[in-house]
């Protein structure tokens, strides 16, 4: 077992000290929903479930003793529910991989479990897809009828591929994330590692991170090996931000997001009006001597501003950079907006000239 430090820094401290949720014989009511959550949680990814959405005949066959937790998370993962989140709008690979850590919780080892699960939805269906890890020796021996699945990759276990445990970090964002929450979440994670054969890195959970270059790692390696002292680690000279700090960052981010959303409704509405008032200005130039050297605001082709979007990085920094970026493009939008408000009000005035002529007539 990893020891405590290890396991705050991997983030995996809730499941290293959870102990295995099972429905044994004297069961009270209380027992009975930890079950219930607990392979609403598992199954689903930790997805936010609404009561609408709960398997409320499943639940009342497992309370009454004609179902078995087994069969309660059959029924889940056979569930139109867990189709939308996971089936539908998924890479096949991709939920593959979830049904791997739903299911029999830990990460597809190599690609001949990839290869033969996709063989075997091809030629049988979801529904063999689903039963061909709930109906397995290894949920059988792990998990038996009556525990809820767990996350098995954390923790090393007879007759379990060590290359699994670095690949359910892959798989695995944080107690608090969710499987439908990850950037790209309907694009598989393990494609290379298990087509190379190779083991995943642990992405760090950390906002400060200490790392060595190439060079330096070799420096390193060859260091130890000779018993000379080993070369100094590159440090990002990155402050440890407090969670407020991150939160007050996050809110202004969205506050932002809201910002340009207005300010791009507000200049789609004036292009219209300003494209009349460009062309009734271009009219009057035609017939006018130019007097300036300046030409006219073009309204045709408007500047286009990158936006980041929301959720795309939980780091500090990033966000940062994006917030950053945000108030370039406020400005940008702003800028816009006051070259075209003089063409839009050339333009709105010609349309209610427009209009008082029609009423009038």
């Amino acid at each position: 077992m990893a020891t405590l430090t290890v396991v705050q820094r991997l983030g995996i401290e809730p499941f290293a000290e959870a102990s295995k949720i099972e429905l044994r014989s004297n069961w009270t009511e209380q027992d009975l929903q930890l079950v219930i959550r607990a392979a609403y949680r598992q199954v689903l990814g930790n997805a936010h479930l609404m009561s609408c959405d709960r398997l409320i005949s499943a639940e009342s066959l497992l309370r009454q003793g004609q179902m078995t937790v087994q069969d309660f998370v059959r029924a889940i993962a056979l569930s139109e529910l867990y189709r939308q989140k996971f089936f539908y709008s998924t890479q096949q690979v991709r939920f593959i991989e979830l049904n791997y850590k739903h299911l029999l919780g830990r990460a597809p080892y190599d690609e001949s479990e990839i290869a033969y699960h996709v063989d075997l939805y091809i030629k049988e269906g979801y529904l063999a897809e689903i039963n061909s890890y709930i109906d397995s020796i290894e949920y059988q021996d792990n998990f038996g009828d009556s525990i809820v699945p767990y996350y098995r990759g954390f923790v090393t276990q007879r007759g379990q591929k060590t290359v699994g445990y670095n690949r359910i970090f892959q798989l695995y964002r944080g107690y608090a994330n969710s499987d439908r929450a990850q950037h790209n979440s309907n694009c598989a994670r393990l494609t290379k590692e298990v087509a190379r054969n190779l083991p995943s890195p642990i992405p760090y959970h950390g906002i400060v991170t200490t790392y060595f270059s190439q060079e330096n790692r070799i420096e390193q390696l060859l260091a130890e090996a000779v018993g000379l002292n080993k070369p100094k680690a590159l440090v990002r000279s990155t402050p440890l931000y407090s969670l407020d700090a991150y939160l007050s960052l996050q809110r202004q981010y969205e506050e932002q997001a809201k910002t340009i959303e207005n300010l791009e409704q507000q200049l789609a509405q004036l292009r219209s009006v300003a494209a009349l008032g460009a062309a009734l200005t271009n009219k009057w130039q035609s017939q006018t001597p130019p007097t300036t050297s300046q030409s006219t605001v073009g309204v045709g082709v408007p500047h286009h501003t990158k936006i980041p979007t929301i959720g795309q990085s939980d780091s500090y920094i990033v966000l940062q950079q994006q917030v950053k970026q945000q108030t370039e493009a406020i400005a940008t939008l702003q800028d816009q907006i006051a070259q075209l408000r003089p063409l839009a009000a050339i333009g709105d005035a010609k349309l209610n000239k427009w209009r008082s002529r029609t009423f009038s007539s």
